[in-house]
This record gives structure tokens, sequence and C-alpha cells, in this order.
């Protein structure tokens, strides 16, 4: 079903609004993440950004300290009003019905985009990924297609998921998890992916054999399951924003659509596979590949920033 006028002008100034939010919030992640402080060490007081010492108070430190602090400020204060923002507009999405991408799933990617997780480190493989195509598409899947009950994660990095607290040790992709709901858990299948109380799983996979331990390497994290067939679903990927059924809006970085249409092909003639899940793969890779060409000329390739 084709988006309306008034669906694509409202996704227009929200999708503005949206990129300035992501900016201010990247650059918070990369330059402004910790609290600068004075430390007294033996006598001396010294400047320290998270746990990194910038060196002994003297002019030079102090005059560091003040702009740092009073840039970090600036920065907080223009996330915080561009978030308002973006809340004020949330009942009109989801009056216009934009709202899609169901509430537990759009908290988590947005959770892992708040990290820097989300494009650099992980991607949606999976029936999420729909959401991403149909915004770009300006047409609307029906909604049989999109219904699941997991999120699908590819990791496809050759060195460890590194995610900083605020104190600058580091913290697991469960901890990031938990903070969305917490009732998730690991080991309740196979030992790699996460389940909370409502049955809602989120797995994450990566194409080499050998990762079948945490992205994190730290114990007790969610595992990475190896599955050789998602090769075909890394390389190049596509990234749109999506409105939660909150309203809000939510990044996804999924395979370019071509990748996604011959994965689900390949696992649809896949004679192990249920019959019921393999004519669901293959109207999934119907759908898309009819909006394929509109996707291709986009240009919403996911590009890292840098």
């Amino acid at each position: 079903m084709p988006l309306t006028n008034e669906q694509a002008r409202q996704l227009i100034d929200i999708g503005h609004v949206y990129e300035a939010q992501r900016a201010a919030q990247l650059e918070y992640i990369r330059s402004y993440r910790y609290a600068a402080r004075w430390r007294q060490i033996a006598g001396r007081e010294y400047f320290y950004i998270g746990e990194q010492s910038r060196g002994a108070r003297s002019p030079e430190t102090t005059a560091l300290f003040t702009t740092y602090c009073e840039a970090r400020e600036v920065l907080q204060s223009r996330l915080e009003k561009l978030q308002a923002r973006l809340e004020e507009m949330a009942p009109v999405n989801r009056a216009l019905r934009l709202g899609r991408v169901p509430k537990l799933p759009a908290r988590i990617l947005r959770a892992l985009d708040a990290e820097g997780l989300l494009g650099r480190h992980l991607r949606v493989i999976g029936t999420h990924s729909l959401f991403a195509y149909e915004i770009a598409a300006g047409e609307f899947f029906q909604a049989d297609l999109l219904a699941t009950t997991d999120l699908d994660l590819c990791w496809d990095a050759k060195e460890r998921l590194t995610i900083l607290a605020e104190d600058g040790g580091a913290r697991t992709v469960l901890s990031i998890l938990k903070r969305v709901d917490r009732s998730f858990e690991t080991g309740k299948l196979y030992g790699m992916s996460a389940v909370n109380d409502e049955n809602f799983i989120v797995d994450v996979i990566s194409p080499r054999q050998e990762d079948c331990s945490p992205a994190t390497g730290i114990a007790g994290d969610v595992a990475a399951a190896p599955i050789p067939e998602v090769e075909a679903l890394t390389g190049e990927a596509f990234s749109a924003m999506a409105i939660g059924e909150d309203g809000l809006p939510v990044q996804i970085v999924c395979p370019l659509p071509d990748a996604f249409v011959g994965h689900k092909r390949t696992i649809a003639e896949a004679s192990g596979r249920p019959m019921i899940q393999r004519r669901r793969d293959a109207a999934q890779a119907h759908a898309v590949a009819a909006v394929a060409p509109v996707l291709n000329a986009t240009g919403n390739l996911y590009r890292e920033a840098n």
C-alpha cells in the first residue's frame, strides 16, 4: 500500500530532525561521553576525562577543563531539545499510522544505535529489515510479512565488540538488552540467544564458523551463533529510518535489498526447513524484489560516519 502524500511529508519532516539528533548523538559518543573531573593524587590535582588523565592542574589544563565541560553541556542541551521535538512529533506519526516497528525491537535498536554499535558492528538481517525497505520504497508491506517474535542481528567484525561504560570499563550486549527489558537472559536457547519473559528472542549471528563465543569476549554475554549462510548478507549495507509503534524514529541498518532477496530465496528452497517458514521466506523475497529497483535508486547505502 503506497504512502499518502501526508504520510510522506511527515516522514520528510521528522527525518530532518532525526538526522540532526543522530549526528549530535554520534558526536557525544565519540567526543563527550565521559564527564570531566579533577582527581586528587599524591597531593596534586589531575584533570581526568573518564579514566584518562590529561595532566596535572595548570592554566592550560584548567582552560581545557572549562572548554570541555561547556561544550559537553551545550551538546547535551541540543540532544535534549532534539529529543523533545521528536517526542512532540510522535503523536502525529501514530495518528498517520506510520508507527510500524514493534515497541520492544524498536527500543533495542535505538539502544544499540545510541552505543554506536548499529551498522558499524551489528546489523539487522531478518524480518525487521522489511521496515527499512518499506519506508524507503514509500510502500507498506502486508502485515503478515512483518510479524515475528525475534530480532536477528549479524556480527561480522574481526575483533571483539568494546562497549564502554561511563567509568571507562567494558559492558556487554546483554547489559544493553537488560536496560531495555530487565527480564532478558542468555542460555535459554542453546546458550546463544537472549530471551525475555515474553519469549522474545534476540539472536547474534556470525558467518564465521569459529564465532560461537560472546561478541564482547565477556563471559555470560550473548554469544554469536555461527551460521555461514549469512555471509551473503554481509558487505555493503542498506540504512533507513523507520517509525516505531510509539511514534519515535528508529534507524535500521540491514542487507542490501538484492542480497536479502537472494538469501530468502535460497532458504525458501532448503528442503530441511519447515514448509510454513519456506513459504513465508518466499513471500518476503517476492515483496522486497518488487520494490528493489526503487530501493536501489534511493542511494540509502550505510556509510560509517567519520
